[in-house]
Order: C-alpha cells, then sequence, then structure tokens
C-alpha cells in the first residue's frame, strides 16, 4: 500500500519548489515554527500540510471524496538589508514552479495560491529575521477506501 496521498502530495510539492534560485535546495518538510535554522539553511521553505474539508462527490459504494487541501509554505530570510525584497522575490520563484506543475505529477487536480501573509520581521543587532507565511490549495479526489490513490 502506497503513502496517504497528503503524504505524496507533500512530497511532490516539496520536490517542484527544491531548486529555486534564492532557497535551492534549503526545503524543509514539515518543521516547527521554532525550529532553529543554521545561517547556511537560509534562505528557506518550510512546507507543511494543513487542514481540508473534504466532500463528497459521488455516491454509490465507491464514494468518491473532492479533498481540498492546504499546503502552508513559511518563507524564511535573515539578511542585513534587502530582506522586503528577497521575500517577494522567493514568492515570485514560489508562484511560478507551483503554476508550472500544477497537477504534482497526477496527484491533484490542480494547486493554487490562496493566501499571502503579512511579512514578519525581528531581530535586534545586525542581523534581522524576515519571515513570510502563504498558503495554496491543492484540489484531490479519491474514492472512502482507497486515500492513497488519486483520481
Amino acid at each position: 500500500m502506497a503513502f496517504h496521498l497528503r503524504k505524496q502530495i507533500r512530497a511532490a510539492f516539496i520536490s517542484t519548489v527544491s531548486g529555486l534560485a534564492t532557497t535551492g535546495a534549503n526545503v524543509f518538510d514539515s518543521r516547527p515554527d521554532d525550529y532553529n535554522l543554521f545561517a547556511t539553511e537560509l534562505p528557506a521553505l518550510h512546507v507543511n500540510a494543513g487542514g481540508e474539508t473534504p466532500t463528497v462527490a459521488s455516491l454509490g459504494v465507491s464514494r468518491i471524496f473532492e479533498r481540498p487541501m492546504r499546503i502552508k509554505v513559511k518563507i524564511l530570510v535573515r539578511k542585513n538589508t534587502g530582506y522586503a525584497d528577497d521575500l517577494d522575490q522567493i514568492l515570485k520563484e514560489l508562484e511560478v514552479a507551483v503554476a508550472a506543475n500544477q497537477g504534482l505529477g497526477g496527484l491533484t487536480k490542480y494547486v493554487h495560491i490562496v493566501q499571502i501573509g503579512d511579512p514578519q520581521f525581528s531581530g535586534i543587532g545586525e542581523k534581522v529575521a524576515a519571515e513570510m507565511n502563504v498558503e495554496f490549495e491543492a484540489l484531490y479526489m479519491a474514492a472512502l477506501a482507497a486515500p492513497d490513490v488519486a483520481l
């Protein structure tokens, strides 16, 4: 049996956004908000699966559900100046990469951006830490008894 589609979708999303010009391979799966990163790991993306509210798409023995899953991405940078510009640049690269692979290899019907949070800044001293939360929605479909198989 394969992994739940949520895990498969999260992995495909991470693969899609890995290698961006600004963040490179610094894409981390399901790290807590207070997890400290080393300087060599920044700028970075944290990717977490959010909630979903499945709805019945068809009745019958093999009932099919539409499942709009939220994918939460935190963009993180740390530098002396230009951090707001870096957040916006990473956001652009993120949106372009996701738009180029909306089906995530056939796992989803679409993935699109649904929310961009306010940039947050913190830090005292020589470098400022900046972050921005971005949410995507990934619509996938699965049968009642097969949450590991994309329809």
